[in-house]
This record gives C-alpha cells, sequence and structure tokens, in this order.
C-alpha cells in the first residue's frame, strides 16, 4: 500500500522550503504536493479524490492568505464539497489571533500551525488532524516533491 501524500499549499516560496525542510529533517517518508493558491489546491483535491478516500491525502497544510481562492474560501467550499468534507486540514497562519483560531475550527479545520513550520509544530498537528504521516527518526527522509507553478509565473 502506498503512503497518502501530505499537501501543502503556499504561495511564498520561503516558507514552503522551510516547510520542507522541516518535512526532510523529521523523516517524512510520504509524498509532499507543494500547491501555490487555493484554486490549485482545489483543483488538485478534486482530480486526486475518487470518493474511497483511498487517494485523500493523509494531511492539508493550508495558508490562509492565499492568491485566487483564500484558505477560508477553500474550507468553505470544501465543508459543502461532499468528496472534499472530512479531510484533514491544518491551517497554516504567520499570526494566530483568537480571532482566528476560532474561525479556524468553526470553519472545519482540524487545527492550526504558526509559521514557520517546524518539526514539532508539524507532528503537533499531524496527531491533531488525526494524519497518518510515516514518520521515521534517523537518516534522511526518502520523499518526493511535487511542485506545480503558478500559471503566472
Amino acid at each position: 500500500m502506498s503512503l497518502k501524500s501530505v499537501v501543502l499549499v503556499e504561495d511564498h516560496p520561503a516558507d514552503a522550503e522551510l516547510a520542507l525542510a522541516a518535512f526532510e529533517e523529521a523523516g517524512l517518508q510520504n509524498p509532499v504536493v507543494v500547491l501555490r493558491d487555493g484554486a490549485q489546491a482545489l483543483d488538485y483535491l478534486r482530480a486526486h479524490l475518487d470518493g474511497s478516500r483511498d487517494h485523500d491525502p493523509a494531511l492539508v497544510l493550508l495558508d490562509i492568505d492565499l492568491p485566487k481562492v483564500t484558505g477560508y474560501e477553500l474550507l468553505d467550499i470544501a465543508n459543502d464539497d461532499e468528496r472534499l468534507r472530512g479531510l484533514p486540514i491544518v491551517m497554516v497562519t504567520g499570526t494566530p489571533r483568537e480571532e482566528e483560531l476560532l474561525r479556524y475550527y468553526e470553519t472545519g479545520a482540524r487545527g492550526y500551525v504558526a509559521k514557520p513550520i517546524t518539526i514539532d509544530k508539524l507532528l503537533k498537528a499531524s496527531a491533531i488532524a488525526g494524519a497518518f504521516c510515516r514518520l521515521e527518526g534517523g537518516g534522511k527522509a526518502a520523499f518526493s516533491i511535487h511542485r506545480f507553478a503558478d500559471a503566472d509565473a
């Protein structure tokens, strides 16, 4: 059985690289898919979900301030879409304020991670979200990274 992917939706390349470095340091074995905006994330998720939940990502790390479709808008869409509802979505934010945290949970997020993403934050977010990522201590991770460049880039 192949490992489920981790989807990272982040429009800032430097933040995405920090997260990928944390994944590698943690020994993440899951494939990592990096998407640059909310519309791209919706397209990807809809194209890769077949209703059986076999191809669902283990974890979706979703930035809030995204171009095209914001993280909040994506959460609202996911809640209204039977195929996307229930995905383990964790919000990624630079400034976790109390009113923001309440909104995350009200819109269906399973948790949040403050930027920059570190190993400890990744493990905590995975545990909170109930995600089953294969993390192995010691040694380098053997995972693949798929990047989808912006159409405008």
